[in-house]
């Protein structure tokens, strides 16, 4: 057994498989010892040296390739702290990562997911900088360096917000067309700019991975963030927490990040069976923070983002589980206020409810579940009850508009009537006056021939 020398006297020993300078020496699940010359012996929750950047990467079963990347960037970047979470791979990670002082390698005994494995390696974060990577994606560090460059020099600045883009099949394409919308409107043609929330809502629709931002580490231990210990979904609840939180925030049309993605993976995005009904422990984790914040357009924001999401996940879900993600939507969605979409332009309350094209799949699937018909049934009349309450309240204020604009139009012909009636009453005005002035010129003209005529002599005959 080996104990760190600053805090194991006070807790559990570590535990050690070999011996010597070079042993990989461990407290789990956060306590974990240096094994370099420098710190011999010492754990690296005493350890006091200011890194200046910290990577949380959630690992399991990784390529080769990702392994000397780790390696590469441990070698690079010695001011720079890497924290590799194995999540329960088949092949102990730390066996076949190098020995480094600013790497730490922690495993779960069991797999957790992406999600509480960035909980368990933020534990670790000692940077002055964080940023979170996946296994099989490609951060851009210059890009990186950069940007805690500009950091630096604007200290109020809680966070960075970056574009990325994709590398699907080995070709590379560009990202969301709707997430480039919302970033082109902040930025307004510059290359970066510093905003609020206020005003900036739609920053929190944006696509919400991970590792297209860079966080203050001290303001993530500020403000708790965390993940959601979901397998699918959970960094909706650290992308929306730390943008409702953050004072500024740096937006940037810099590609930070390449995400990969092979159709013959299994990747979190590919996930179809029941994990898929975990998404709805995340959003309701979020929703919490959404209605603590009590600002009607972060509120109408959230419903937008989860109209987006709630098809994104019907269209990607297998067909065997579509009921049942319909029932979940049907009780999730029940909880928007009635009033929502009057909050802002560009969103309707019905339109959450209006999921035809997808219910239509859903129908096809009841023949071949018996057991759960009635509920399927019962599911589907509670959307289309809710519908016809949100149709109608649609209604009602479409109408409700149509009678103010009336009255408003009725105005506006009358004031122009009168104005018509004062146009020409200054028209006559005007002639009238033409006419006086006229007149007065005339008679100004014969007064002046008079004088003329009095003051020269007559002209005599022509020769």
């Amino acid at each position: 057994m080996a104990l760190c020398k600053r805090c194991c006297p006070d807790r559990r020993p570590c535990n050690s498989t070999s011996s010597g300078r070079d042993a990989r020496v461990h407290c789990m699940p956060r306590d974990v010892m240096y094994h370099d010359a420098a710190l011999e012996g010492v754990c690296r929750v005493c350890d006091t040296r200011q890194m200046r950047l910290s990577i949380v990467i959630p690992s399991r079963n990784p390529e080769a390739l990702f392994l000397c990347r780790v390696a590469a960037l441990c070698a690079d970047q010695p001011d720079w702290q890497v924290i590799v979470v194995d999540d329960a791979s088949d092949i102990d990670l730390q066996t076949l990562l190098p020995q480094a002082g600013n790497l730490i390698v922690h495993r779960n005994a069991r797999q957790v997911g992406a999600g509480a494995a960035r909980n368990v390696g933020l534990k670790a974060v000692r940077g002055i900088y964080t940023v979170f990577l996946d296994d099989d994606d490609v951060m851009d560090w210059n890009v990186v360096t950069n940007l805690m460059a500009s950091m630096d020099a604007q200290p109020d600045i809680d966070m960075v917000v970056s574009s990325y883009r994709f590398l699907r099949d080995g070709r590379i394409q560009p990202p969301h067309a709707s997430d480039q919308r919302i970033i082109d409107a902040i930025l307004r043609g510059q290359d970066r700019r510093v905003v609020e929330l206020d005003g900036h809502e739609d920053l929190l629709r944006v696509t919400n991975f991970p590792w297209t931002k860079l966080y203050r580490s001290d303001f993530i231990r500020r403000i708790g963030l965390r993940f959601s210990d979901t397998v699918v979904q959970n960094d909706v609840l650290a992308h929306w927490h730390s943008l409702l939180q953050a004072t500024r925030v740096m937006v940037t049309g810099s590609i930070q990040c390449t995400q990969t993605f092979d159709t013959r993976s299994g990747r979190i995005n590919g996930i179809t069976d029941d994990r898929r009904l975990q998404a709805y422990d995340a959003l309701r984790e979020t929703y919490d923070l959404v209605q603590a914040k009590g600002q009607p357009q972060v509120e109408l924001t959230f419903w937008r983002f989860y109209h987006d999401l709630v098809r994104w996940m019907m269209d990607r879900s297998a067909p065997a589980q579509r009921p049942a993600l319909m029932r979940q939507h049907v009780r999730f969605a029940g909880m928007m206020p009635p009033d929502v979409s009057a909050a802002g332009a560009g969103f309707r309350q019905w339109e959450i409810w209006d999921m035809t094209h997808l219910t239509d799949r859903v129908s096809e699937m009841t023949s071949a579940w018996d057991a759960v018909q009635q509920d399927i049934c019962l599911t589907e009349m509670s959307r289309l009850k809710h519908l016809a309450v949100a149709l109608r309240a649609d209604n009602d204020r479409l109408n409700g508009e149509l009678r103010q604009r009336q009255v408003a139009l009725e105005a506006a012909r009358k004031e122009s009537a009168q104005r018509d009636l004062r146009m020409a009453d200054m028209d006559a005005q005007i002639v009238k006056l033409q006419r006086h002035v006229n007149s007065k010129a005339a008679q100004m003209a014969f007064r002046l021939r008079k004088i003329y005529r009095s003051i020269l002599p007559p002209r005599g005959p022509r020769r």
